[in-house]
């Protein structure tokens, strides 16, 4: 089964609670393929956090590397 690529729009509490669970609960059928957050700041640090390099820098990079944006 292939899995869903994730993309998480907003990297603050919400945010990133949703990466973690999604990274920790579902990983047998969805993977984070994107962060992103207005303020850049946050979405490396989420990034790193996650040990993963999925952040990036516009929305349509978010939308173009995800199945599902949250």
């Amino acid at each position: 089964m292939k899995k869903i690529r994730v993309g998480i729009v907003g990297c603050g509490a919400i945010g990133t609670s949703l990466a973690k669970a999604v990274a920790r609960d579902f990983s047998k059928g969805a993977r984070l393929s994107a962060l992103y957050d207005i303020n850049l700041k946050k979405t490396k640090d989420l990034s790193r956090v996650l040990a993963r390099n999925i952040a990036v820098s516009k929305l349509s990079q978010l939308i173009s590397k995800s199945d599902l944006v949250i």
